[in-house]
């Protein structure tokens, strides 16, 4: 399918819907108001362990223009084809894009919630069921859900009325603004007010389903692959909405290889373990909305795409909710996403996400000659 490089992922899902095919899964974002250049301009990507997992992965032609005013079409087989992939448009302005879709396809829909005790070999586990995983992870209460997506076998049952809805959505989140809002404009270690709060937000932060059927979620369920790819908030996603929940989402991402992923979890966990819980001394302690983010990749040839080279890449991901109200104070307990942002990027190497990344990344960009986390 030819597409404007303007077209969102929504549209696109709209168009191929009608054209009677299905994108690749796992080859998209979560978020449907993405344009189709700006993800591949970003290498914005979704999840596959090892296969596809990004718009790049299913490009076929580059239709671009550049600075004279020339334009050029380019396959995977050019050599400035590796500009586009995560190149921020600065080889050219892409025009363009021919995208390799598939016959219509249905998506089975998996969810699992665990205790994070053995997440490494859960993780392993998940990926020989289907290499298009997606994790939500609260290190603060110890347990991660994770969603599996894999093409449903031909003849399987699909559901009517299912979207994907992964999203936080407004409705979610509105009976706690008042609360919310009160725990970021104070920055006092309160264990009352933590008590009440953690257990609520905790359970909000992971209650979020990947899928939906008739607005109502499901853990599992199959469905059309379209339907169920990228969802579409618009002024109802909590981090748009100024009315009710006033919030915005604080995002870092970092890409690190799959061989450093137990360590790297190991660490998250001791940050939280002494920094935040203080080694049990401060149990009631926690984050508030939001959640660690683990999806898996796999190694590209683009000249700046945060996969170039890398054998079989992790996409780490920090998200969580913060109050409009309060922008003069950082985040309750903000100096342990801190110590995660550092040391993924100065003890892994981690390659910034051009698109999601905070303070750390790009004001700091010395390490400092310490050994991190030491006990």
């Amino acid at each position: 399918m030819r597409v404007g490089a303007g077209m969102t992922v929504g549209e696109l899902l709209t168009a191929a819907t009608k054209a009677g095919m299905s994108v690749q899964i796992g080859s998209l974002p979560a978020y449907q108001g993405l344009t189709l250049a700006g993800i591949l301009a970003t290498s914005a990507h979704g999840s596959g362990d090892l296969t596809t997992n990004t718009l790049a992965d299913t490009v076929l032609e580059v239709t671009w223009v550049d600075g004279r005013g020339t334009v050029h079409v380019s396959q995977p087989s050019d050599p400035e084809f590796k500009a586009f992939n995560g190149g921020l448009g600065m080889f050219g302005v892409i025009t363009e894009l021919l995208l390799q879709l598939t016959p219509p396809t249905n998506t089975e829909l998996i969810t699992v919630v665990k205790n994070d005790k053995d997440m490494m070999a859960e993780i392993n586990r998940l990926l020989k069921i289907s290499p298009h995983v997606l994790i939500h992870w609260r290190p603060d209460s110890r347990q991660f859900k994770a969603f599996l997506a894999r093409l449903a076998p031909e003849g399987a049952a699909a559901a009517t009325g299912v979207n994907m809805t992964v999203l936080p959505n407004i409705a979610d989140q509105a009976p706690m603004a008042g609360m919310f809002n009160i725990w970021h404009s104070g920055l006092n270690d309160d264990s009352i007010m933590s008590n009440l709060v953690c257990p609520l937000v905790a359970d909000g932060s992971i209650s979020s389903a990947w899928g939906s059927v008739n607005r109502q979620r499901v853990a599992n369920v199959t469905g059309p692959t379209n339907n169920l790819t990228s969802a579409e908030c618009d002024e109802h996603c909590t981090w748009n909405e100024h009315r009710v929940f006033n919030g915005t989402a604080q995002d870092a991402e970092f890409t690190i290889e799959f061989a450093q992923l137990a360590d790297w979890i190991a660490d998250v966990k001791a940050a939280f373990d002494r920094e935040l819980k203080e080694g049990g001394n401060a149990s009631y302690r926690c984050l508030g909305l939001g959640y660690m983010w683990i999806r898996f990749g796999k190694g590209s040839d683009g000249m700046t795409a945060t996969t170039s080279g890398m054998s079989r890449p992790v996409y780490v991901q920090s998200t969580w909710m913060r109050s409009r109200l309060a922008p003069e104070y950082s985040m309750r307990y903000q100096f342990v996403l801190d110590l995660v942002e550092e040391f993924t990027l100065c003890k892994y190497k981690g390659r910034p996400h051009w698109g999601k990344n905070f303070d750390r990344t790009f004001t700091h960009p010395k390490c400092a000659d310490i050994k991190l986390l030491q006990a």
